[in-house]
């Protein structure tokens, strides 16, 4: 349906036109969703409260001084910079804006004026790019990036230009490895082996200042606290799993418990017991148009995460309608270089009309943000913590939320295995109680502890939500 070679002409004053009104739309739409928006739903008193002890002095951490490594400390320094009135969702917003003229450019290079307006217009309208990326967490600088990468490679010839490009995806692979594949984005422009070998080396060394980062983390402590605090020790990560946390077998199991109780299927296939049509709508018409477009590196910046995605995700993260964020610019770019090539027919422009306005219709209901549980109905009341340091069990929000809500204790979170527990306890003696929750992952650790006997309940409550707490305290010698 579509042609293979790449744009070379210049870009121009009309480009720069439409750039300029397609951010502004971006701007307008993204503003009006952060005004609705109060607490964002994905995972926000763990992004706070790293926040909040940059700007405490205390460091990237959240566990008991241990440094954080399940995220990078990028956005979260950035983020710290500004004073605290400047809300972190509003940063994410802003540069969730950048990447819509990004995306034009790359567009503008790859297939001309109409497929890149209607790829940045996707983009800066599409109800799941703003809700995935207005909040908390680095999505929307992960995005920006990875945009402001290819852009570079396809405006800047010269290998240097190659280096800086690749170092900005490398960080954006190290903020969110779900946009990894992106770099098949920038092939059309890395004909010569001098400017390939740039870009890969660029992209290797935040990778490998990462994966250093955490080596040494690792080598510094026995156990570390990654997703949702689980304690996992650190011999049992392997050279992969350093770099990429989530590789971890460990991790893998907790986030399957998770998901497998709160998304048991693909959000953009089923929600609230509902197929999700919708969603279906987005989804298939970007990968329909990903094909119709024959080009290889959409192809394979799309193509190959969905596989991993339905075929290969052990944690079911990618149940998460959110993790295909790293495929939108892949999508938005197929649409549109198959919408063009379709309106070049003059009988055919409605269907390219109704083509573009699909994925916009389909993702519109996501321009709405969803009411996030309140951290009251998360946690118990402060008279049931009579104690300073706290185990928690990790599952939906915990021990995260807790830590945010009560920054005069500490927590810290259990192994998924009991058998580990005594060698856990022994590296934490100063923790004397554990706080029970009832959305933990790890309900074999629960009754280990519950049937052991140097263990008893101290104290039980229920939060106005229905959510039971039971405090466990060790029985003295």
């Amino acid at each position: 349906m579509t042609g293979h070679s790449t744009n070379s002409e210049p870009l121009d004053e009309s480009d720069l036109r439409r750039a300029a009104i397609l951010t502004a739309l971006g701007l307008a739409v993204r503003a009006a969703y952060l005004v609705q928006l109060d607490v964002p739903q994905y995972d926000p008193w763990r992004h706070l409260a790293l926040v909040r002890s940059l700007r405490a002095g205390l460091g990237f951490t959240l566990f008991d001084g241990q440094p954080y490594l399940w995220y990078s400390p990028i956005w979260y320094v950035i983020c710290a910079a500004f004073p605290a009135w400047v809300r972190m969702e509003w940063l994410a917003g802003l540069c969730s804006v950048l990447a819509v003229p990004a995306l034009y450019v790359v567009g503008r290079r790859l297939a001309g004026r109409s497929a890149a307006a209607v790829a940045a217009g996707l983009l800066a309208v599409c109800g799941p790019a703003v809700a995935f990326t207005c909040h908390y967490g680095p999505e929307a600088l992960a995005l920006a990036l990875t945009l402001a990468s290819v852009a570079l490679v396809a405006v800047q010839p010269g290998v240097l230009t190659a280096l800086g490009a690749g170092l900005a995806l490398g960080v954006a692979i190290v903020l969110r490895t779900n946009f990894a594949l992106n770099l098949f984005l920038a092939a059309p422009w890395l004909g010569s082996p001098g400017r390939a070998v740039a870009f890969l080396s660029g992209v290797a060394v935040p990778l490998g200042a990462t994966w250093w980062r955490n080596h040494r983390i690792l080598e510094a402590y026995s156990w570390v606290f990654t997703w949702d605090g689980l304690a996992t020790r650190s011999a049992d990560f392997d050279w992969l799993s350093t770099l990429v946390v989530q590789m971890h077998p460990a991790v893998q199991e907790g986030l399957r418990r998770l998901h497998e109780t709160v998304v048991p299927v693909p959000e953009w296939l089923m929600l609230g017991g509902r197929t999700n049509w919708p969603a279906i709508a987005f989804l298939g018409t970007g990968l329909a148009c990903v094909l119709l477009a024959r080009r290889g590196s959409l192809a394979c910046a799309a193509l190959l995460p969905v596989g991993y995605f339905l075929l290969l995700d052990r944690s079911l993260s990618a149940n998460f309608f959110r993790i295909y964020l790293g495929i939108f610019p892949a999508l938005f770019l197929a649409v549109g270089i198959v919408a063009a090539a379709v309106a070049a027919h003059p009988k055919r422009r409605g269907l390219a009309v109704f083509l573009g306005l699909l994925p916009v219709v389909g993702g519109a209901a996501l321009l709405v943000p969803p009411p996030m549980g309140t951290l009251e109905a998360l946690t118990p009341d402060s008279s049931l913590l009579t104690d300073s340091r706290y185990f928690v069990p990790s599952g939906r929000f915990h021990p995260e939320c807790l830590i945010w809500k009560f920054p005069d204790r500490q927590f810290l979170g259990l192994p998924i295995d009991p058998a580990d527990l005594s060698e856990f306890f022994a590296a934490y003696p100063d923790y004397d109680a554990v706080l029970l929750h009832d959305f933990t992952v790890q309900p074999e650790v629960e009754q280990a502890l519950l049937s052991d006997r140097a263990w008893r309940i101290a104290r039980t409550t229920m939060t106005p939500a229905g959510r039971v707490y039971r405090v466990l305290e060790r029985v003295a010698d």
